[in-house]
């Protein structure tokens, strides 16, 4: 039974959960690998400061355009006519207030779009979508992320067919598999995930993405599926961090209350209920396609 989250900075799973989704850190002593992605995910993002780099980029080499420019013609006139020298000398001075000025305010724009955790991501797709909400948003997805730790912990990939997109839950279904053949288990104890943040948002390309960072901790350690005898691993508490990023189609929007964060069908309604294929059992909508609404595409560990 997947516990409640509560409301305090920490969340915790349960005081002592067996294994969960860590591809990087758990899963490569089972045979995984440190990132998953399915065919649709997104590897770009438009909103990582590039925009506000630039302008300052641009605004510096305005600068250096205009003292250039201001200096040569200063010396052109110098001689000839000191009075037009000044003028032009003081027009030049101008110019490179305004160019000083025009950096500064590029700056600050970054700023805030850097320190609002998606920044001009996050406002492309409230462009289209005004109900998205990111508490909401982050909300619904540590849900999503201890449904897959149940689902690694019960080695039962049917759970988390309606978290993931079709290309990370067939990696997810394959690495129970191995583990499962290998007759080993990973244990988490005193899972807990401290904080959950938006690091990077995009709505470019017909897609809405945004990746949210988990900031977990636990105990990890590897058993013998049968005997429940540790093999391996450390008992010491120990934090790590990833990388989870969610991913619709840029038509869909925001059901309050609804949709996939919050376990019903984004189609119907319903209890969300996906078969293997994730066709909702009730009104047979591909909902784990992402047509309609979030599901988790890519985990990356992170530092």
């Amino acid at each position: 039974m997947i516990g409640t989250l509560s409301n305090t900075a920490t969340r915790v799973y349960s005081a002592s959960i067996h294994s969960s989704v860590r591809y990087g850190a758990v899963l490569a002593r089972a045979g995984g690998r440190k990132s998953h992605s399915s065919s649709s995910s997104s590897s770009s993002y438009g909103s990582r400061g590039g925009g506000g780099i630039g302008g300052i980029i641009g605004g510096l080499v305005f600068l250096v355009l205009v003292a250039g420019v201001g200096y040569f013609v200063f010396q052109r006139m110098k001689s000839k006519d000191p009075a037009k020298a000044a003028a032009m000398a003081a027009g030049a001075a101008g110019l490179m207030a305004a160019g000083l000025a025009l950096a500064k305010k590029v700056q600050d724009e970054a700023g805030k779009a850097s320190s609002s955790g998606g920044g001009a991501g996050v406002a492309a797709i409230k462009a289209h979508d005004p109900a998205f909400d990111e508490t909401a948003f982050l909300a619904g997805t540590e849900k999503q992320f201890f449904i897959i730790q149940k689902a690694w912990t019960d080695q039962d990939p049917d759970q988390s067919r309606q978290v993931m997109a079709d290309g990370i839950w067939q990696t997810h279904r394959t690495q129970i598999t191995d583990q499962q053949a290998k007759g080993v288990r990973s244990v988490m104890d005193d899972l807990a995930v401290n904080k959950a943040s938006i690091v990077r948002a995009d709505s470019s390309a017909g897609k809405d993405s945004v990746s949210v960072k988990f900031e977990a901790r636990c105990r990890d350690y590897e058993v013998d599926a049968k005997t429940m005898k540790r093999k391996g691993g450390d008992k010491d508490i120990e934090a790590w961090t990833e990388v989870w990023t969610f991913q619709r189609a840029a038509t869909a929007v925001t059901q309050v209350g609804a949709g996939t964060l919050s376990q019903k069908c984004p189609n119907c309604g319903a209890p969300l209920k996906v078969d293997l294929a994730g066709i909702c059992k009730y009104c047979k909508a591909n909902v784990m396609a992402g047509d309609q609404d979030w599901v988790l595409v890519r985990i990356d560990e992170s530092s």
